[in-house]
């Protein structure tokens, strides 16, 4: 029987954002959340942001809805200028 900790089925936490993309701030992890994706829509999502081959013929169907939400969170914050503290 699966692990329902490890289950990549299950909404993502604040914690598997992180893990999946990284140091991230407090906002873009939040709205991440909001969007309800499961760790596994997190992790493909940020394979999109990331992949050099945009997925298309790895994966052979696009993005669902909330892999493109949660990728436009990423691609809009990778995009945004750096403030200076």
């Amino acid at each position: 029987m699966p692990n329902p900790a490890v289950s990549s089925d299950r909404p993502a936490t604040a914690r598997d954002v992180t893990d999946i993309i990284g140091h991230a701030e407090e906002r873009l992890v939040l709205d991440i959340l909001a969007t309800q994706a499961t760790v596994a829509e997190v992790s493909e999502a940020y394979h999109w942001l990331t992949a050099d081959d945009h997925l298309g013929g790895d994966l052979a169907k696009p993005m669902t809805a909330r892999v493109a939400a949660v990728h436009e969170l990423l691609k809009a914050d990778l995009e945004a200028p750096e403030e200076d503290a």
